[in-house]
């Protein structure tokens, strides 16, 4: 709190630092110009614009433009919510509002509002135009904000959300951050679109009306009062959109509390799911790059494989091979557009826990919530609380329960994912990489904090990497993956001390003979 008042005091002072150069440079400048028609003194710019405040043309002219802002920013905010939207859901209105888009940009102002004099009515005009400045820019922004939503939405696909629960957790606040950017940068366009149209076609309540009046009368002084209340009504403008955007998320954050406060309606407990391990057969995959169709290469072909259950497997190989890949084919991530056959028989189960690559957590949902958040559609609120804390507890997270992730160290939130993927209802467990960019430290307390939980929850785990020594230490059964299309090089069991030794040697001398 105390740094958060100190930053702020911060940007005060430098921006009171900023106007003083700003002023002083001005005043100087005129004195020595010692010309009021070309660059009138800070004083009689001040003078002025306390004469316009005591008129009330000069209000009706204000409040006329403040309303044409706020109308501006509705209807750019709905139009590119809407583009963004079908943008983000179909590739052919991608490509059809990427060159709209880049059309309007390209557009001069100008032209823009000179052509509308002959349609529309002069009221409208500087709408119009600032809503094709701003429409460009906020898109732009919402649909990176709606791609990123989406990329996090598929990394949950594995986990039984319903719709309502995506749009509620991922969709909304995984779009925030780039929306906002988009969002905010569109209003910094509009009050300067919106001024220069109305010295234009001269609406008759309008603030560029009364510049452009001063300007045909020479009254420069008036023209600088002018500009420096458009700028600062530009600046409010933008506080108060950024004042409201930010509300979002206190907002966001008192509906996920609602959400977790109120009963679940489904059953005291989860129950238990018959489970025999997963089976591939015959998974093939086609990697195609763009433009080069003809030389398509297969990561895998007519590969198959089985993992017996409550084992756990660690799938070995170098970066590129298609291990992760494997993963994503078990729990139906693969991209819609993946050229991809095979049978994956997973009897008895419907849902595997996938702990990706890419982070999981949810940034705007407190360390408890996300825990709760996995547990909600199978237990009653009293039963979700109890596994949460059970689980938090015995990943050394209890006294974080109520803190975001953004205040959580790296090997925290590296300890919450684990935690994530532990608490959701399911016998497989998919890890992908889970250990990578960690110390060694963080790793070993990891690895221990991993074994602890699964002697409690007793899933099936696959996990790939390409840290031998991770694999043989942590694994059961270790598979070592080579070439495309991928095959089995290495499928070894893991028992004594002995015999991990003997198996991470055979692997070693594989990649040393491969070795050119």
């Amino acid at each position: 709190m105390k740094d958060s008042i100190s930053n702020k005091l911060k940007q005060i002072l430098k921006a009171v630092i900023s106007l003083t150069i700003i002023f002083v440079v001005w005043e100087i400048a005129a004195k020595k110009i010692h010309a009021p028609l070309i660059l009138p003194s800070v004083e009689e710019v001040f003078i002025s614009l306390k004469e316009l405040l005591f008129t009330d043309d000069f209000y009706k002219c204000l409040l006329s433009t403040w309303e044409k802002c706020f109308v501006t920013f509705i209807i750019s905010l709905i139009v590119s919510v809407v583009l963004a939207e079908l943008s983000s859901g179909s590739k052919f209105f991608y490509s059809f509002n990427e060159s709209l888009l880049s059309f309007i940009k390209a557009v001069p102002v100008i032209s823009i509002i000179l052509l509308s004099l002959f349609w529309l009515k002069t009221i409208f005009i500087p709408v119009l135009a600032a809503v094709l400045m701003a429409v460009p820019v906020m898109t732009e922004g919402i649909f990176s904000g709606l791609k990123c939503a989406e990329e996090k939405k598929s990394l949950w696909e594995s986990f039984k959300f319903n719709s309502f629960q995506k749009m509620l957790f991922i969709k909304i606040p995984e779009s925030l951050s780039h929306s906002f950017v988009g969002i905010k940068s569109g209003c910094g366009m509009i009050w300067k679109v919106l001024a220069s149209a109305e010295v234009l076609v001269l609406p008759r309540y309008a603030i560029g009306r009364l510049l452009q009046k001063a300007q045909v009368n020479l009254e420069s002084q008036k023209m600088f009062a002018l500009t420096l209340v458009i700028i600062l009504s530009s600046y409010i403008f933008c506080l108060f959109i950024s004042f409201l955007l930010k509300a979002i998320r206190p907002l966001l954050h008192l509906i996920y509390r609602i959400y977790f406060d109120a009963a679940c309606k489904v059953k005291e407990t989860c129950d238990e799911e018959k489970f025999s391990g997963v089976e591939i057969k015959n998974f093939s995959l086609e990697y195609k790059t763009h433009g080069e169709e003809k030389n398509a290469k297969y990561i895998y072909s007519d590969f198959s494989i089985k993992f017996n259950k409550e084992e756990i497997t660690s799938i070995v190989a170098e970066s590129g091979t298609g291990k992760s890949t494997l993963l994503k084919f078990i729990s139906n991530a693969l991209p819609k557009n993946a050229d991809y056959n095979g049978e994956k028989n997973i009897k008895d189960t419907t849902r595997i826990s996938y702990l990706s690559q890419v982070c999981l957590v949810m940034n705007e949902l407190t360390v408890l919530q996300n825990i709760l958040l996995m547990q909600k559609n199978f237990y009653s609120k009293e039963a979700a609380l109890f596994n949460a804390k059970k689980i938090l507890l015995i990943m050394n997270l209890s006294e974080k329960a109520d803190l975001y992730p953004a205040e959580l160290s790296g090997g925290e939130k590296q300890r919450l994912s684990l935690a994530l993927v532990f608490s959701y209802p399911s016998k497989i467990l998919l890890l992908d990489e889970p250990f990578n960019s960690q110390d060694l430290k963080i790793k070993f307390y990891l690895y221990k904090k991993l074994l602890e939980l699964n002697k409690i929850e007793n899933k099936q785990i696959i996990f790939v990497t390409h840290d031998i020594d991770e694999a043989v230490s942590l694994s059961d059964r270790i598979i070592f993956l080579e070439g495309q299309p991928v095959k089995i090089l290495v499928d070894e069991k893991l028992s004594s001390e002995e015999n991990r030794i003997e198996v991470k040697d055979k692997i070693k001398k594989i990649l040393l003979e491969n070795v050119e």
